[in-house]
């Protein structure tokens, strides 16, 4: 049996801070064409996926020192030997040492599994895998009333809870690999309609009422609007 938490050939500091939780297991990871540097901004114990040449290379933040005016962020890569990957999730039956990263590729969604423990005395053998990441959600909500003006992130959800008189949104473009140009906001209008501006994005038919909640889910800039009237019981 060779497991990994007793011989691992990369960064003891990395592998310490992922199996005592250090914020990264089941952090949403941060993908990119150039390795992290210093000034890549990221959690302690997240990941990164550096995609290059058809490899992926995995990182993960082992400080974050903001003693100073601008902070540092020290990177140790953990990918010293080979890369597994697949679209499909590797399963006990998966063969890998102990220590080798497997990257699963669901339609440009990476996850990151590693595997913990190889028991090769066993008939068939049995591998036991760790996911390293998981894709949460950020939830956003503003309460600012008035003529709103936000930009909206991709992959996020935003709560609109203010008194709106207008609303323009922007839209970021996606910055890492595999994420989707795909957006989500709700509000609600009180007795008088606001205006709506979303700056790039086609909607089929969508007109501001008074008194109604708005569920917009926007898709590589194609909006599709789900709402329903207020009433006061």
């Amino acid at each position: 049996m060779d497991n990994i938490f007793k011989d691992f050939s990369g960064s003891a500091t990395a592998l310490a801070i992922l199996a005592n939780g250090g914020g990264g297991g089941g952090s949403t990871p941060i993908q990119g064409n150039v390795p992290p540097e210093s000034d890549t901004k990221g959690k302690l114990g997240q990941i990164y996926i550096y995609n290059h040449a058809g490899r992926h290379d995995v990182y993960v933040c082992v400080d974050v020192d903001k003693s100073g005016a601008t902070p540092v962020y020290t990177w140790a890569r953990l990918t010293d030997q080979a890369t597994l990957s697949g679209t499909t999730p590797p399963t006990p039956q998966t063969a890998a040492e102990a220590g080798q990263f497997y990257i699963c590729n669901i339609d440009g969604r990476y996850d990151v599994y590693l595997c913990v423990d190889a028991d090769t005395e066993s008939v068939p053998a049995v591998y036991t895998w760790a996911r390293l990441t998981d894709y949460t959600i950020p939830e956003i909500t503003i309460t600012t009333s008035g003529a709103v003006t936000q930009e909206l992130a991709p992959a996020s959800i935003y709560h609109f809870t203010g008194d709106l008189t207008s609303l323009t949104i922007t839209l970021a473009p996606p910055t890492a690999v595999g994420t989707l140009a795909q957006y989500h906001l709700d509000f609600q209008t009180g007795a008088t309609a606001p205006t709506f501006t979303a700056t790039g994005v086609h909607f089929d038919d969508l007109e501001m009422e008074p008194n109604t909640r708005y569920e917009i889910d926007i898709l590589n800039n194609w909006g599709a609007v789900l709402s329903w009237e207020i009433t006061n019981s």
